[in-house]
């Protein structure tokens, strides 16, 4: 199967290339001006195209190479620097998928093909909640920039189902982490804090999350790929919930350091609860994820040794 992966130079995407190499399947992985150099594993087996979700005719040159498939990843992807120019990440994550699924319709007009879109979303369109884990069903209400734009490609997404037809699964994946690099990572920062010796390292203990391994991630796309059904939404995680306080007891103990987690100084509106019923694409795939939260941690200690 040819997958085009947009957004593949990132955390995820990188890991996903990897695992659909393994599956034997042909790869076209797109790169921004923004991305610096080719990942070393990707060797001759990747084609690596230029994609600009701001730009129409960017995004129709690299759908017109008619995929079987399309995993689309790239998007503004951090809360942060959505916050600081949210009409550009409104252009990029909700503008920009309306751009490629536009696309998708006309390659499908052109060429005969009729590509399956993943769309990944995030679990931040769910915004607050009452403690509960949460199901594909309920109405999302995101408290952020970033989530309401996710929540912009959702909609986009579902208008180019309803009206062109188009066979689109829409993804919300959950917080993930592991071994790769991650920058300004709530856990990639607190390894650094904890390694240079500080005592006390800033965040909110109470915090509640469902953390998943990056290699699940790839798994559960991969997944979707073979088995998700057109026109559905899945969560993607490990439903499992763990505090911040937890994680960073886990993450010093590992590390050996002795420290403690204060209150931040400038504290953000995020969601307080943020875990996932992960049941429906268990029921529809088979997939779930399998790779303990220890181990998640200890290798992530590992690939920032290395």
């Amino acid at each position: 199967m040819k997958v085009l992966v947009t957004g593949a130079h990132g955390f995820i995407g990188k890991r996903l290339v990897r695992t659909l190499l393994d599956a034997n399947h042909e790869l076209v992985a797109t790169r921004s001006t923004a991305d610096t150099g080719i990942p070393p594993d990707w060797t001759e087996d990747v084609r690596v195209v230029p994609l600009e979700l701001c730009s129409g005719d960017s995004v129709r040159k690299a759908v017109g190479l008619a995929p079987d498939a399309i995993i689309h990843l790239a998007a503004v992807s951090y809360s942060r620097d959505a916050n600081e120019d949210p009409g550009w990440a409104w252009e990029v994550n909700a503008a920009g998928t309306a751009r490629l699924l536009a696309a998708v319709k006309d390659v499908r007009e052109d060429k005969g093909a009729d590509p399956l879109v993943i769309l990944a979303s995030s679990a931040e369109v769910y915004g607050q909640g009452e403690g509960q884990p949460r199901v594909e069903s309920e109405i999302p209400r995101p408290l952020n920039v970033y989530g309401a734009t996710k929540l912009g490609s959702e909609i986009a997404a579902t208008q180019a189902m309803d009206e062109w037809d188009l066979r689109v699964i829409i993804v919300r994946p959950f917080p993930a982490t592991g071994p790769g690099y991650q920058e300004n990572r709530v856990l990639n920062k607190w390894i650094g804090a904890l390694r240079d010796g500080q005592k006390t390292v800033e965040g909110d203990s109470s915090i509640v999350r469902d953390f998943m391994d990056v290699r699940d991630v790839a798994g559960g796309y991969m997944a979707l790929l073979s088995q998700g059904r057109p026109g559905e939404t899945y969560n993607l995680a490990a439903g499992r919930a763990v505090t911040f306080g937890g994680l960073f007891t886990l993450l010093a103990a590992q590390l050996g350091k002795d420290a403690r987690l204060v209150p931040p100084t400038n504290p953000r509106r995020d969601a307080r609860h943020l875990v996932a019923d992960a049941g429906k694409i268990r029921q529809h795939t088979g997939w779930h994820a399998t790779i303990p939260l220890e181990k998640t941690i200890s290798d992530l200690i590992d690939a920032q040794t290395h």
